[in-house]
């Protein structure tokens, strides 16, 4: 109850925020393809656990936004299109329209009723289907990705049928690809090779520490468990990278870390975990290199990143 209030409290100051103007746009080119390739990596452990696959369409193609609004509206869409779609699969892929790219999230859901198709994108609106996995979710993720359209002045396009799945597309403005950008034409990543890994987990609570171990040892890897920095700096074998909550009993997850930097002599590839969503928190983290989830956490998310921190590990 305590992490579903949590989580309504966070997606109603998100709405307040947008409809405030008070969430900056910053409109930039960047590369499509690896947005799409990373949502897709974020996505798939999520999608192969219930049944679905995932995939999508490489693309060079650059595209004029902000790449973070973008990428939260995708992340909707794509939450969507698996939670709903009982079996089959959900593309994600990118066409060209003129000086326009559409951005399409394709899936062989159950379809939307023509009638129903203009409710979706109000507030709160969760319309009733059988497929649906989880009777989570509040109705805010197609309100709060037609705000953010609306903030970078982009357009939402949609198609369904009832027994046909449903299309779900936004159109962004193209830009000219950068020659000289490292991230231009970025290879597709294949998923991370996380077997063997080794994660230090540190948290007060011993709930919340049993079942991220839990989570942490289905993908394979190796877990150490702490509650401070003492049983953290207490452990035999160097971690690869550190999971970290914020809000301990005497001390924050900052202060473990520094503790454990000094201890094995090196800095720590780590995640900080927290409800906190302050601008000191994230500057904090940002000084020390470390990458901030916020809770409730998506395993989708920490797999994610997770990923992305091994691809940086020496080999």
């Amino acid at each position: 109850a305590l992490v579903s209030a949590e989580e309504i409290i966070a997606t109603l100051i998100e709405v307040s925020r947008i409809d405030a103007r008070r969430v900056p746009a910053n409109l930039q080119p960047f590369d499509l393809g690896e947005m799409i390739a990373g949502l897709t990596e974020e996505f798939e452990i999520l999608a192969t656990t219930q049944g679905l696959e995932l995939r999508y369409v490489p693309t060079r193609l650059w595209a004029h936004s902000d790449r973070q609004l973008l990428r939260r509206i995708l992340q909707n869409f794509l939450s969507n299109a698996i939670r709903y779609t009982a079996t089959g699969r959900v593309l994600i892929g990118c066409r060209r329209r003129g000086q326009q790219l559409e951005i399409q999230i394709l899936d062989t859901g159950p379809g939307i009723p023509l009638e129903k198709q203009g409710e979706i994108f109000e507030d709160f609106r969760r319309l009733h289907n059988e497929n649906e996995r989880s009777a989570k979710g509040l109705g805010l993720g197609l309100a709060i990705a037609r705000r953010l359209t609306k903030l970078l002045g982009h357009q939402i396009i949609m198609q369904s049928q009832p027994g046909r799945g449903s299309m779900f597309c936004i159109t962004v403005p193209r830009a000219i690809a950068r020659p000289s950008s490292a991230q231009q034409a970025a290879p597709v990543r294949a998923p991370a090779n996380i077997q063997n890994l080794r994660v230090l987990c540190v948290d007060n609570d011993a709930g919340t520490l049993d079942s991220l171990a839990e989570l942490l040892r289905g993908w394979g890897v190796i877990v150490d468990s702490a509650y401070d920095s003492a049983q953290a700096t207490g452990m035999l074998n160097r971690p690869d990278i550190v999971l970290l909550d914020y809000r301990l009993d005497e001390q924050t997850g900052i202060d473990v870390y520094d503790h454990c930097v000094e201890k094995w002599g090196r800095e720590l590839p780590a995640i900080l975990i927290t409800a906190e969503r302050s601008d000191a928190v994230r500057t904090v983290a940002q000084r020390y290199g470390i990458t901030v989830l916020h809770k409730p956490l998506k395993p989708a998310a920490l797999r994610a990143v997770i990923n992305r921190l091994v691809s940086t590990l020496p080999r």
